[in-house]
């Protein structure tokens, strides 16, 4: 198991005992939240796999077909949460998400709608801002870093690179602010190597920065890091963020349309 698959494990494991439940996947891109899902001895009942991507949700059709045709694996093209307003779910996960939403504590307390009482709903970013790299190169790995998370990339409607910092405030002004559980994990990783977070990160920093920096600079700052690995002196940290919340038993519906 690679390095990402092994951090977005130990995600799911904060939603607790998963067998036979519910569970929405907003924000599912290419599926790796469902195929540890689909891993556990005890399984979910069924997944809705959402994305407002259709080409996610494409490649989530060819990968899951077998759910698919089982109908344990549901997909489904979705652009806001209010678009499933006519079910509810056990378990909810968004990972990654929240910076790309405009308004961020309707999208939030959107999702308690969409949850049973007692549910819980995983809300959870990286802190992009907050990665560091040991680099010979340290005025320009930082330059580097800011500018990805300061860049708004072709695909987003919206960005913030300081996401994961925020979501604590957002939630302590949403509907699950009494039932709200908040941790930040720090990733570390001393591999420079396909399947590390660090790995992929240093790849979407230099193609985001082709556009400002020259491509020796970039080339330079990549064999960096190749080299450090060699001699044993990668390092590569960042900020994960997360809030475990549940919706509360006795929350009128009146409280919640009053929120929305």
């Amino acid at each position: 198991m690679t390095e990402i698959m092994a951090h977005k494990k130990q995600l799911i494991l904060e939603l607790g005992d998963i067998a036979s439940a519910k569970i929405l996947d907003y924000g599912c891109g290419a599926g790796d939240f469902i195929e540890l899902f689909l891993s556990e001895s005890r399984q979910p009942k069924e997944i809705y796999a959402v994305d407002s991507s259709k080409e996610m949700i494409e490649k989530i059709q060819i990968r899951f077909a077998n759910y698919i045709e089982k109908g344990i694996v549901i997909p489904r093209v979705c652009s806001n949460p209010t678009e499933l307003y006519d079910t509810q779910f056990d378990r909810i996960i968004c990972h990654n998400v929240l910076e790309c939403v405009k308004d961020k504590p309707e999208f939030i307390n959107s999702f308690n709608r969409l949850l049973i009482p007692q549910g819980i709903f995983l809300l959870s970013h990286h802190d992009f801002d907050s990665a560091i790299y040991n680099s010979n190169y340290k005025k320009l790995t930082r330059e580097l870093i800011h500018h990805f998370a300061d860049t708004q990339q072709s695909w987003q409607k919206h960005c913030d690179g300081q996401m994961g910092r925020k979501i604590p405030g957002l939630v302590e002004a949403s509907l699950f602010k009494d039932n709200a559980n908040f941790k930040t994990w720090r990733i570390v990783e001393r591999e420079f190597q396909t399947g590390n977070y660090g790995f992929i990160m240093a790849n979407m920093i230099t193609e985001v920065a082709k556009t400002t920096f020259d491509d020796q600079t970039l080339k330079t700052w990549g064999t960096d890091l190749t080299l450090k690995n060699q001699i044993g002196e990668y390092y590569f940290a960042i900020d994960l963020v997360l809030a475990v919340l549940v919706k509360e038993a006795n929350l009128m519906i009146s409280q919640v349309e009053r929120m929305e």
